[in-house]
């Protein structure tokens, strides 16, 4: 029924063309399967293939619709929490005109604060 595409290191499902209605349903598919696959194998290092490819079909800053932006928040969220990529250890510098004018080191008790700590 759904194959995966896996061209280029990005990884997305594509629904049959008699399964579309009045627009095409791979985003939100491709979001609900990879949060099918990230509780059934957490480990497979093909997610972030299929998150890269996610990330790449909005539109202006946005997906097509609300619906779609639902799905890819819940399956992005898992993901995130599941990859250790919300394990903040980095530091943070900011330029304004070439000027450094703030700088902070981001580790897990402060990447919630980061933004308004950083805000000038």
């Amino acid at each position: 029924w759904l194959a995966a595409d896996e061209a280029g290191g990005l990884i997305h499902w594509q629904e049959k063309p008699a399964a579309l209605g009045y627009r095409s349903l791979d985003v939100e598919t491709t979001a609900v399967l990879l949060l099918a696959s990230l509780a059934v194998r957490p480990d497979d290092n093909r997610h972030a293939g299929v998150v890269r490819w996610l990330m790449q079909q909005r539109r202006g800053g946005k997906w097509e619709s609300t619906r779609d932006t639902a799905f890819i928040l819940l399956a992005l969220n898992s993901y995130l929490k599941q990859s250790g990529e919300l394990k903040a250890d980095y530091e943070v510098e900011v330029l304004l005109n070439d000027r450094e004018i703030g700088r902070m080191a981001v580790g897990p008790q402060t990447a919630a604060t980061a933004e308004k700590v950083l805000r000038v």
